[in-house]
């Protein structure tokens, strides 16, 4: 995107960029179109900034852009949310939603504390955003990564190492809604979750009474009736 201009310059049509995120939507409307480029957040010499005039110059252009997509190759610097959060909310003026396309921390020694708090910090700062839909880690395992010391998980019998258990403590603890319900009154229940698919099972002494799988979408209130 920031880093060059292959189609236009092969093309000669200034709004080539345009023309395929149009002729893509027009072709299948289903489809989420994004931006993508990297050294966004990763980087800090005004990449950025670029970044931004040139998704503002696509959308008053009329192109059809679903998402904005930043990868996030880290180096084996710290998270700075000074830096980044400026960066984040400027995008959060688009109103489209932004995903994390390729995030990795290339660490100096592979899984040690200084990679565990990396990860750490990033997921946390991404889960804190409200422009942020997602994250997808570029990578887990050593033995087929591009950066191997960026991996979670190491060797053949898929050790997992400090940062990859950072992350497991995250998603699979911290951030896990898996509980018993609070009644609130009699045969009612309420709890505060994560968004995100579960199962409900209502149960008495043991015995299974009623199931439903239900989606809890983010920032939503959901009323739910069991019956037998």
């Amino acid at each position: 995107m920031t880093h060059g201009e292959y189609f236009i310059n092969n093309t000669g049509d200034p709004d080539i960029r345009i023309k395929m995120h149009n002729w893509a939507h027009e072709k299948d409307p289903s489809l989420e179109l994004f931006t993508n480029d990297f050294n966004i957040i990763s980087h800090y010499h005004g990449q950025a900034q670029l970044y931004i005039d040139l998704i503002k110059d696509l959308i008053e252009r009329g192109a059809a852009i679903s998402g904005i997509g930043l990868q996030a190759h880290f180096p084996a610097v710290p998270i700075n949310p000074e830096k980044i959060i400026p960066i984040m909310e400027k995008l959060g003026e688009f109103k489209i939603p932004v995903w994390i396309t390729e995030f990795d921390w290339n660490a100096d020694t592979n899984g040690g504390p200084e990679h565990a708090a990396a990860v750490e910090n990033f997921y946390r700062l991404m889960f804190s955003l409200e422009m942020v839909e997602g994250i997808m880690m570029w990578g887990f395992w050593d033995q087929s990564h591009w950066r191997p010391n960026g991996a979670l998980v190491n060797g053949d019998t898929f050790e997992v190492n400090a940062a990859g258990q950072a992350y497991l403590d995250l998603y699979h603890n911290e951030w896990n809604s898996t509980s018993t319900l609070d009644q609130y009154e009699p045969m009612k229940f309420q709890a505060r979750v994560f968004h995100g698919d579960y199962n409900l099972v209502l149960s008495s002494d043991g015995t299974v009474l009623a199931e439903r799988r239900v989606s809890v979408q983010k920032g939503s209130d959901l009323e739910i009736t069991i019956s037998d």
